[in-house]
């Protein structure tokens, strides 16, 4: 991600609500509503040949679950945002039904505002 030093200067850094996933389309989102315009270049090609900050698992799981519902509360258009939080009940059940519990941990921390990074004693499953 490329920025202009007035881009941030205007519109902020990452916020730090937003731990390891969905702090990109974030500050997206800010900078598009502060009225500045987001491109892309169609060249350059990135692959990740896997994940490295969280590999795969409960943690990834989480803060994916929980920085998603945060991000809906937060910029979903109030329709969007009324038909998103209604589906979460759903989600629960079905979370419950599965055993996975990282899903329902993030779904409740979510709804309580919770952000940053999981304490080391926390356990997802």
């Amino acid at each position: 991600m490329l920025l202009r030093c007035a881009c941030l200067l205007d519109v902020g850094l990452f916020s730090e609500t937003y731990f390891h996933t969905w702090e990109d389309v974030d500050l997206s989102f800010r900078i598009r509503a502060r009225g500045w315009t987001l491109g892309w270049a169609h060249t350059p090609v990135i692959r990740h040949h896997r994940s490295q900050a969280l590999g795969e698992g409960s943690e990834k799981t989480y803060y994916l679950v929980r920085n998603g519902a945060r991000f809906v509360r937060e910029h979903a258009p109030p329709r969007a945002r009324a038909w998103l939080l209604a589906c979460e009940r759903p989600r629960q059940v079905w979370a419950r039904v599965r055993n996975r519990w990282d899903v329902i941990r993030a779904l409740h921390d979510a709804r309580e505002g919770v952000s940053g990074p999981l304490s080391a004693d926390t356990d997802l499953r």
